[in-house]
């Protein structure tokens, strides 16, 4: 059980990691210093905490993956229609 909820919790923190990579890009387009160094910033923390959850089970890479996947995917469609 615990290993299923660590791999949720891998895919949630990973889906919103690629949100915030996202965002990221876009305020770095905008040249918009201070929002893009404030998505830099949480981009790092969920980072390690990823590293971190997926260090326990390498199995947890594929969840990560998933969640990277799954969280670019819908907000690249939710601002394509910007």
């Amino acid at each position: 059980m615990e290993f299923i909820l660590r791999f949720i919790f891998v895919f949630i923190i990973s889906a919103l990691g690629d949100v915030f990579w996202t965002l990221y890009f876009i305020e770095i387009e905008k040249r918009n210093a201070f929002k893009a160094a404030l998505w830099g910033a949480i981009i790092m923390l969920i980072v390690g905490t990823t590293i971190i959850n997926y260090d326990f089970s390498h199995y947890l890479l594929i969840a990560a993956v998933l969640g990277g996947f799954v969280g670019t995917y819908f907000t690249v469609k939710y601002f394509k229609n910007d």
